[in-house]
């Protein structure tokens, strides 16, 4: 027996929770086919293009430990549901961007979003299967959502500059995204039977998580080491990771 209540299926949710981790690894390739285009709109430089590039990774993977304490300690539901609104409405200001700075801005808290969503959405994961071995199954699958999420996002952001002949379109896909989720958040599970949602507060350990600012600062400096024209003051190697010979990304696509 399920140990949520919910109105539908299981399918139905997870299918909404994929098509949202598509939606926030697409991000993080959404604007590389475009950036030519933004760069001729604001007259950017290549140090400026490479920040808004990167902009949305940093938050990303940097907050990701903080994302996962706070659905801890306040419920993944809440949380997942608070990241995807600031995750569209940070969408909606750079499809709307008058200038480098909102751009810029927006593709930050975008980052923040994704990182807010992101582990609230694999708890409910863990919440919708707890039988082990379907639990095990959903997550084999859910590990091939990062790869069609960075896929994904590079084609339809090409796809759609190219159709519409302006790369702020290619905002409307996180935006959809964000939507579809919030509009049909019931089918997602909230607190186990028996355990109210203040109980999440009750039984996460203390806040705020010590370390969290020191691993936000590794992992956002880990996938982002040196800014354009000053790769000889980037880390070596070694620095990456100590176990083996290549470095070991924080970003959460796993192939930056």
């Amino acid at each position: 027996m399920l140990e949520f209540k919910t109105d539908h299926s299981s399918s139905k949710a997870f299918a909404l929770l994929g098509a949202v981790q598509i939606a926030l690894i697409g991000g993080i390739t959404l604007i590389a086919v475009p950036l030519p285009a933004i760069q001729r709109d604001f007259g950017l430089t290549q140090a400026e293009l490479a920040l808004v590039s990167a902009a949305y990774g940093l938050p990303f993977a940097g907050l990701l430990l903080l994302g996962g304490r706070l659905a801890d300690r306040l419920g993944p539901r809440r949380v997942f549901l608070a990241g995807v609104a600031l995750f569209g409405l940070a969408s909606v200001a750079g499809g709307l961007a008058p200038g480098y700075g909102v751009l810029l801005t927006a593709r930050f808290a975008q980052g923040a979003g994704a990182a807010l969503t992101a582990p609230a959405a694999v708890a409910l994961v863990t919440l919708l299967h707890p039988d082990p071995v379907a639990r095990g199954r959903a997550f084999a699958l859910w590990g091939t959502l990062s790869v069609t999420g960075a896929t994904t996002g590079s084609l339809a952001g090409g796809l759609i500059a190219s159709a519409t002949s302006t790369w702020r379109w290619t905002f409307a896909v996180p935006v959809a995204a964000a939507l579809a989720a919030l509009l049909r958040h019931r089918v997602l599970p909230a607190a186990r039977r028996g355990r109210p949602p203040e109980a999440w507060t009750r039984s996460a350990p203390p806040w705020p998580p010590p370390g969290w600012s020191h691993s936000a600062t590794a992992c956002s400096t880990a996938s982002h080491p040196s800014p354009p024209g000053r790769a000889s003051r980037s880390w070596p190697p070694s620095s990456w990771s100590r176990a083996g010979s290549r470095p070991t990304p924080c970003c959460p696509c796993r192939s930056c």
